[in-house]
This record gives structure tokens, C-alpha cells and sequence, in this order.
């Protein structure tokens, strides 16, 4: 299904990020905190943990209290 939407969206490749610590990522090669990507995506992140296929796994987080549930999960 988010193959699809990519495609009807004209989307070739989401943006990807790897979490690095606590609140930490990497974006774009540069250190960026889950306030700021909160704030450059405004309606939220697809998360993946590091084991899952097919759509599990993945959490969608909006705002800090599902960051929170996601990484303590």
C-alpha cells in the first residue's frame, strides 16, 4: 500500500533517517533531534523497528507521546 501511494503521489523515494540515540537521528548526514523532525515532517513519521516486513513494525508517530510509546516499546 505505501509503494502505491508513493507512486499515485508521484513520489519516487521517502525520506530516510536512522535513529542514533536517545533522541537523536541522522538526516541528510547531519545530527537532528526528534523535536526538529517533528517540526520538519508536521503530519508525522512512519517509523519502522528494526525487525519487520510488509508493514509490521511500522508506527505512526505525530508527536512527542508517540515517540515516547515508540521508543520505550
Amino acid at each position: 500500500l505505501m509503494k502505491q501511494k508513493f507512486t499515485e503521489a508521484g513520489v519516487k523515494t521517502a525520506d530516510w533517517f536512522k535513529w542514533i540515540e536517545e533522541d537523536t537521528f541522522l538526516y541528510n548526514n547531519e545530527e537532528i533531534s526528534i523535536h526538529e523532525m517533528l517540526n520538519k515532517f508536521p503530519k508525522g513519521i512512519v517509523m519502522k523497528k528494526h525487525y519487520g516486513s510488509k508493514g509490521l513494525g511500522n508506527t505512526y508517530v505525530k508527536n512527542i507521546e508517540d515517540w515516547e510509546n515508540f521508543k520505550n516499546n
